[in-house]
């Protein structure tokens, strides 16, 4: 396998994009159409065969053979977190990358996606640059929810990343907000730690996101939608099992925030309790929650975090709750 290799500079850092692949075959080739036209081009995309059995194979087979900034990196199917993670691990022992980009097999980019995160990391020198997005449904260009509000460019304290990550606080109803890795430009040092948990069943995103906010002291968003998220039937947001795997992630995430500070705690333990709502609301029917949650539970409640009916809703479920309030 054949790596390119580039003297990396200030003005024209490069950038490894991590994309992995699962029987993509109908969408694969408009996303890596897609990274091949950046307008910025020092970049090298690791794609990651997570044992394909449909065409995917042969159609990153075409991009690496007449592109050498595509490498294709094959294993026997682990799940997403787990290509990720090979791709990941490779792209820091090789210390020859800046920052890290990752980006899904059946989204695409828009062509300044890469230069304006890049240009805007380097401008602020932030250590994690994100940007907004758009919905492709039915291979059309969608908005966002028409009730969000937007911001424009800004830079952010670590603390309203953390909000975005879990659409809280001031980035409640935003668009643009989300944990979603692949909207974001990750400066390298800020990954020496962040690996994807590679439990399946599970949403990895926000809690990868998590960990790497740690260690950015710097953190710019710029509202230009430059990612497009494709929705359809095996979208993971459309799947039956979401709000399960989502409240699962963000069990992890609550754990993960007792070692870092008081407000990534409350800010983890609204998200978690909306997390358990939902899967309420879905008809099924999660553990109880631990005793040693409701503080924060309560405390969420009295910064704003949870609302009134959220808070209704939950003392209702918890009868355990009734009982230590």
């Amino acid at each position: 396998m054949h790596t390119p290799t580039y003297l990396s500079s200030s003005d024209n850092p490069n950038v490894a994009i991590i994309v992995p692949v699962f029987n993509s075959e109908q969408h694969l080739d408009d996303c890596l159409k897609s990274i091949a036209e950046q307008s910025y081009k020092q970049f090298t995309a690791f794609v990651v065969n997570d044992g394909s059995t449909d065409k995917s194979c042969e159609i990153i087979k075409k991009y690496v053979a007449k592109d050498n900034r595509f490498v294709v990196i094959t294993q026997a199917n682990k799940g997403q977190s787990s290509a990720r993670n090979l791709a990941l691990n490779q792209v820091i022992r090789s210390k020859k990358y800046d920052y890290v980009s990752f980006i899904d097999s059946d989204d695409i980019v828009v062509n300044e996606f890469l230069e304006t995160l890049v240009s805007k990391a380097i401008e602020t020198k932030s250590d994690i640059t994100s940007c907004n997005y758009f919905l492709i449904e039915n291979g059309i260009k969608v908005k966002q929810h028409k009730k969000e509000k937007a911001y424009t460019e800004k830079a952010l304290s670590k603390q309203e990343y953390v909000e975005l990550i879990f659409s809280e606080g001031s980035w409640r109803d935003i668009s643009g907000s989300g944990g979603m890795v692949w909207k974001n430009l990750f400066k390298v040092s800020c990954l020496e730690n962040a690996r994807f948990t590679e439990e399946r069943f599970l949403v990895e995103d926000e809690l990868f996101c998590l960990i790497a906010s740690t260690c950015a002291k710097k953190v710019y968003y710029s509202n230009k939608a430059l990612y497009g998220y494709r929705q359809h039937p095996e979208s993971l947001v459309k799947r039956k099992g979401f709000q399960s795997q989502l409240f699962k992630g963000r069990q992890m995430c609550l754990l993960a925030s007792k070692n870092i500070s008081t407000f990534h705690k409350l800010i983890t333990t609204s998200a978690f309790i909306k997390a358990y709502l939902n899967v309420v609301k879905a008809g099924q029917r999660p553990k109880k929650v631990k005793r040693e949650y409701y503080p924060f539970i309560i405390l969420s409640y009295k910064r704003k975090l949870l609302s009134t009916k959220e808070m209704i809703r939950f003392i209702m479920i918890d009868k355990f709750f009734k009982e230590f309030n």
